[in-house]
């Protein structure tokens, strides 16, 4: 059951939260992903993913850091999972 929930959770944050803070709120999102995000690339890649008017594809993300597309999403993962747990 707590794998469950736990899914559930990141379901919401990836679909629903992060995309409206991130669009209505840009600069708090940016703090709020900087003090609980450790790495400065997994930052970059919330920030490139959720802010802007023009959020950008996993794909364009990849391509502008330079990164291969599948560690991509391990970093994003990473990232949203230290959101997630933040105290």
């Amino acid at each position: 059951m707590e794998i469950v929930t736990h899914k559930i959770i990141y379901f919401f944050f990836t679909h629903i939260f992060l995309r409206r803070i991130g669009k209505k709120y840009p600069e708090f999102f940016e703090t709020w992903v900087g003090d609980y995000v450790e790495k400065p690339r997994d930052r970059r890649i919330l920030i490139m993913r959720y802010t802007g008017k023009h959020k950008m594809t996993f794909t364009a993300i990849a391509a502008e850091l330079g990164v291969d597309e599948s560690n991509l999403f391990k970093y994003h993962k990473r990232a949203v999972e230290c959101l997630i747990s933040a105290e």
